[in-house]
């Protein structure tokens, strides 16, 4: 359903949501992955802008030790088709936040 959105259909989509989310697309090479787009309550918590998220590499994002474990969590996703629940811990500055 969601290859068929663009992706201005799916930041309207996930915007009704109030729990923050973000779209995931694997690139070329297995082991990268990058935001595609989030919500307005992504963009809340982040403190940052969308625009300053989207494209971002994830391991760009993560703390330096959870960048490892981040991609094996997404590889895994794609692997088995199923949900895959973890805690990503996002830092910025001088304030740390648990996604």
């Amino acid at each position: 359903m969601f290859n068929m959105l663009s992706i201005a259909q799916l930041e309207n989509l996930l915007d009704q949501f109030s729990v923050p989310m973000f779209l995931v697309e694997r690139q070329e090479t297995a082991d990268e992955f990058r935001i595609s787009t989030l919500n307005r309550a992504f963009e809340d918590l982040s403190g940052l802008p969308r625009q300053n998220i989207v494209g971002q590499s994830i391991v760009k994002l993560a703390a330096a030790a959870a960048a490892k474990d981040t991609v094996k969590y997404y590889s895994q996703c794609v692997t088995t088709r199923r949900p895959i629940r973890f805690t990503f811990l996002f830092s910025q500055d001088h304030s740390q936040s648990y996604w």
